[in-house]
C-alpha cells in the first residue's frame, strides 16, 4: 500500500476508511503494517486538509510546535543558569532603550519587538525565544495565508508553509541564533500577504497596510527591499496584477511607506557611522585586484549561498518524485497570474542579488542574506506540484510528513544548542552570568560594563539595571555612567581600538587589571579567563593610559 496514497482520489469521501469486522485473533503482521499505513495516511491527510474549528490544522501544528519550542528551550536555559548566543546577547544591550535605530548596522523593528515583549514578560531568556518564535510563527503563517489569498489549494498551501521548515536557516538556524533575519523573514511573508490581499479588494485600507507592510519589512532588514522589488516588478508584468499597481491609491500605500520609514531614515543619517558599521562583511574588493576575479568569487557565492539554503528542500522534493519511481507525463499549464506571480519574483530577486554583488565587487554573500528573496522557493515549488494533478498532490503530501519529521528531528539538537551557545563569541553562552556578575561586584561597585562585544549582554540576565554597552552602541559617551569597568575575554590586554573609543569618551583605563574565572557548563574545571578594568575621566585620579 503506498503510505501517501490520498483515499479521495479512490472516491472514499472524508478521512473515514469503512472496514470489515475484526476478528479477535492476533493480526498478522501485514496486516498490523497495512493498518500502520493508513494511520500515517489519516495524519498527512489531516495535516494537510483540514481544519479545527476555524483554524487549519497545518497552522495548529505549527503553533503548537514553536510554543513547545519556546517553553522547553526558557525552562533548558532557566535550569541551566546560561546565558544566551551572542545576537540575543546583543539585544539584551539595547532592551532598556526604545529609539528610532540602533548600531551593528541593523534596522530596529526586532529590538521595538524585543522591548515591547520584555514590557510584559520581563527580561528573560522567556522574552527572547518569545520574540523568536511569535516572529517564525507570523512568517510561517503568513506564507500559508498568502498562498491561500492567492487561490491556491488548501494542500498547496500546508506544503507552502511545512515546505519552510526543510530550509537549513528556519529549521535549525533561526531556533537557536539569528535576529534580525528572523524578523525579515517574518515581515517578508506579511508583505507578500498584504499583496494577495490588495489585488483581490483593491479597498484604502489594503493600500495602507500593504505600504505598513513593506515599510516594517525594511525596517525589519534593509535587504528585504530586494524582495519588495522583485514582487512590484513580477507583478507589474502581470497583466491581472497591474491594475492593482498603476491605481492613484497606490499613492497612499508609498505615503504610508514614507510615513513609517521617516524616523529611522533621519536618525540613520545623523548616525552614518552606525548603518555602515559593518560593511566590512560584504567583502567589497577594488578593482585592482582584478576585476574578472572579483567578480568571479562573488558569482562563486552566490551559487554557493543559493545552494547551501535550498539544497535541503530540493532533496527533498527529488525525493518525492523518486519514492513515486515515475515523472507525470501530463501537467496544467504553469501560467495563471498567481504562479507567474512567484516565478517571476523569484527570478527577478535572484536577478537583482546577481547585478548588486558584481556591480559592488563583493566577494562575501551569506545565505542568510538571501532569505528575503529565497523564502519564496518553498511555495513555488508547491504551488508547480498543484499543477501535477494526483501526482503532484502525493509528492505535496510526502513534503508535509518529511517537513513535520525534520522537525522533530532537529527539536533535541536545538535543545543541545541552548546550552552549548554555539562556537565563537556565542560559546560565551556557557557561562555562569550571576555568579561573574558577584564576583565582579565583589571587587567594587559596577553601574557600566563595556565589553570588546555583545556577549556583555548577558549581564542583564543577572542585574537588569545595568548600563551594557560594546563598541557599536551609537552614542556610547552620552551612554556611560560610572562607575564603569571594561571587560574582554582570553587575551591579557584589551583591543588597542577599544582603547581609542575610551578616549574619544574621554575616558582612561585604570593601571590594575583584574581577573575573573567563569565557570563555563560542559568547559573545563579551570573555567574561563575573563579580564577586565576600571574605567576613569581622564585626568582623574587612578587613571593610567594602557598604550
Amino acid at each position: 500500500m503506498n503510505p501517501f496514497r490520498t483515499r479521495r482520489a479512490l472516491g472514499q469521501p472524508g478521512h473515514q476508511l469503512s472496514s470489515a469486522p475484526q476478528s479477535c485473533n492476533a493480526v498478522p503482521p501485514a496486516r498490523r503494517d497495512d493498518h500502520i499505513l493508513q494511520k500515517v495516511e489519516e495524519l498527512i491527510d489531516w495535516l494537510a486538509d483540514d481544519k479545527v474549528g476555524r483554524l487549519y490544522v497545518a497552522v495548529l501544528v505549527v503553533a503548537l510546535y514553536f510554543a513547545f519550542q519556546t517553553a522547553t528551550l526558557s525552562l533548558l536555559g532557566l535550569w541551566a543558569g546560561n546565558g544566551v548566543n551572542i545576537d540575543d546577547a546583543e539585544q539584551l544591550i539595547y532592551l532598556p532603550h526604545l529609539a528610532a535605530g540602533y548600531g551593528g548596522s541593523q534596522p530596529p523593528l526586532y529590538n521595538w519587538i524585543a522591548w515591547t515583549i520584555s514590557q510584559g514578560f520581563g527580561t528573560s531568556i522567556v522574552s527572547l525565544k518569545l520574540v523568536r518564535y511569535v516572529l517564525l510563527f507570523v512568517g510561517f503563517a503568513a506564507s500559508h495565508a498568502a498562498m491561500r489569498k492567492l487561490g491556491y489549494k488548501q494542500v498547496t498551501a500546508a506544503a507552502a508553509m511545512f515546505g519552510l521548515m526543510t530550509v537549513p536557516l528556519l529549521f535549525w538556524e533561526a531556533q537557536h541564533s539569528l535576529t534580525h533575519s528572523v524578523a525579515a523573514f517574518a515581515f517578508c511573508a506579511v508583505t507578500l500577504l498584504a499583496f494577495a490581499h490588495l489585488v483581490h479588494v483593491r479597498t484604502p485600507l489594503a493600500y495602507a497596510s500593504f505600504g505598513l507592510a513593506a515599510a516594517l519589512a525594511t525596517l525589519a532588514k534593509f535587504n528585504d527591499v530586494l524582495m519588495l522589488g522583485a514582487l512590484l516588478s513580477a507583478a507589474m508584468t502581470v497583466r491581472a496584477y497591474r491594475p492593482a499597481l498603476v491605481s492613484p491609491w497606490i499613492l497612499l500605500s508609498m505615503a504610508v511607506f514614507v510615513l513609517v520609514l521617516t524616523p529611522t531614515t533621519v536618525w540613520s543619517y545623523y548616525h552614518s557611522d552606525a548603518i555602515f558599521a559593518r560593511i566590512s562583511k560584504f567583502g567589497i574588493a577594488d578593482d585592482g585586484d582584478g576585476m574578472i576575479g572579483i567578480r568571479g568569487k562573488g558569482l562563486f557565492k552566490i551559487i554557493y549561498a543559493t545552494a547551501s539554503f535550498s539544497i535541503v528542500t530540493l532533496v527533498i522534493y527529488v525525493l518525492g518524485f523518486v519514492w513515486k519511481r515515475s515523472f507525470p507525463r501530463r501537467q496544467d499549464a504553469f501560467n495563471a497570474p498567481r504562479d507567474k506571480l512567484l516565478e517571476r519574483a523569484l527570478l527577478i530577486g535572484l536577478l537583482a542579488v546577481l547585478l548588486l554583488v558584481l556591480a559592488s565587487g563583493s566577494t562575501s554573500l551569506r545565505n542568510r542574506w538571501l532569505l528575503p528573496v529565497l523564502f519564496l522557493l518553498p511555495l513555488y515549488l508547491a504551488a508547480r506540484m498543484e499543477k501535477l494533478g494526483e501526482f503532484g498532490r502525493e509528492v505535496q503530501r510526502f513534503v508535509i510528513a518529511l517537513a513535520v519529521v525534520t522537525a522533530l528531528l532537529v527539536t533535541p539538537f536545538t535543545w543541545y544548542a541552548q546550552l552549548m551557545g554555539g562556537e565563537g563569541k556565542s560559546r560565551t553562552a556557557r557561562l555562569d552570568f550571576k555568579e561573574l556578575y558577584h564576583d565582579l561586584r565583589a571587587t567594587g561597585p559596577v553601574r557600566t560594563i563595556l565589553g570588546n562585544s555583545s556577549w556583555v549582554g548577558n549581564f542583564r540576565l543577572a542585574e537588569g539595571d545595568l548600563v551594557l554597552l560594546n563598541p557599536e552602541v551609537p552614542e556610547l559617551k552620552e551612554l556611560l555612567q560610572d562607575p564603569a569597568v571594561l571587560m574582554w575575554l582570553d587575551e591579557n590586554r584589551p583591543d588597542p581600538a577599544l582603547i581609542e573609543i575610551l578616549r574619544q569618551a574621554d575616558y582612561e583605563l585604570s593601571s590594575q587589571t583584574g581577573t575573573l574565572i567563569g565557570k563555563e557548563l560542559f568547559g573545563s574545571e579551570s573555567g574561563r579567563h575573563i579580564y577586565f578594568a576600571r574605567l576613569h575621566k581622564r585626568g582623574s585620579a587612578g587613571a593610567s593610559v594602557q598604550d
